[in-house]
Order: C-alpha cells, then structure tokens, then sequence
C-alpha cells in the first residue's frame, strides 16, 4: 500500500502502552521506522507483513512491527 499519507494521532492507551513496551525492551526506533514510513506515504517492506482486516476491522490495516508486537491503523 502506498501513497497515502497518514497523520499520526496517539490516545492515552497508546501512549500507556507503548511505555510499557519500551519497559519491556522494545527498540523504540522499529516502531518509530514504521511510522515515519506511513506517514511519509511510503509501502512498507515485506518483513511487516502489512494487510487489510476484514470482519469487525474492515476499512483497518494492520502489520507486524516484530512477531508479538503489531500496529494497526486506518
């Protein structure tokens, strides 16, 4: 997916849990990597397995930061 630039909005449960992951030993820098890219308008790499949602989470994407830790966005 490419093209479409994104503007990062955070909420408070983001913001708790993404300090609870950085606790917990996540690389700041691959989830800051991701962002920069989508909100650049930029198509991520293979690696993060980027890919719509369907169901309940229809109009959603989502991709894999790391194995356990996934980033879903509009």
């Amino acid at each position: 997916m490419s093209g479409i630039q994104y503007t990062v909005k955070t909420t408070s449960r983001f913001r708790k849990d993404f300090k609870l992951a950085r606790r917990r030993g996540l690389d700041a820098g691959l989830f800051k990597q991701v962002v920069s890219i989508l909100s650049e308008g930029g198509t991520l790499p293979d690696r993060y397995h980027d890919h719509a949602l369907t169901g309940n989470m229809t109009g959603f994407r989502e991709c894999h930061i790391t194995p356990d830790l996934l980033l879903v966005y509009l």
